[in-house]
């Protein structure tokens, strides 16, 4: 039995072949405490060495794994966080525009165009009371029309009157935001 246990014994070459790096790598190793040897010259007990070995190589590549993994995870948040400070100084950008009425939502825009609406509507109800003396008093059809057109041009002229207003805007942003008129944040 004795033989046997001596016959597992082996020196650093034999081990540095097997697991093919240089015996000063080996003897790298034993110094670390991955292996043991006993003796000197340094005789490895060969399974042992070989399993000590191995799961020596398991547990770097595992690390080397997980830093990998680490360095993409941290990548991907670096690169998440460059996006959402991005988003953020375009969105304030875009606020500022907005509250300098030089950018409008789609809301506000609309809400504007709805009291031009209501303007047309009101001139053009407001247009046979206005013109009903006159067309009763016509004497014919062509003055009827020439009363009628001349209303219509005024409407037109008065519409064509109707200025963009960025103040309109501006009052607009100011309600919806709930910001008071004598706050100065523009």
């Amino acid at each position: 039995m004795g033989n046997t246990q001596h016959d597992n014994k082996v020196g650093a070459t034999v081990i540095a072949k097997i697991y093919g790096v240089t015996v000063k790598q080996i003897d790298n190793l034993r110094r670390d405490g991955v292996i043991k040897s006993e003796g000197r010259p340094a005789r490895y007990d060969l399974i042992p060495t070989l399993q000590a070995l191995y799961e020596y190589q398991r547990r770097i590549i595992k690390s080397n794994g997980k830093s990998d993994e680490n360095r993409r995870n941290e990548a991907i948040k670096l690169d998440a966080e460059a996006r959402l400070k991005q988003a953020k100084a375009e969105m304030a950008e875009l606020e500022l525009q907005e509250l300098q009425g030089e950018m409008h939502r789609a809301e506000d825009v609309e809400a504007i165009t709805t009291n031009i609406v209501f303007a047309v509507r009101s001139f053009l109800l407001a247009m046979p009371n206005r013109l009903a003396i006159d067309v009763y008093n016509a004497k014919s059809k062509t003055q009827v029309s020439e009363v009628i057109k001349k209303e219509i041009y005024q409407i037109l002229e008065q519409l064509a009157n109707l200025d963009y207003d960025k103040a309109d805007y501006k009052k607009l942003v100011r309600e919806r935001k709930g910001l008071r008129e004598d706050e100065d944040d523009l």
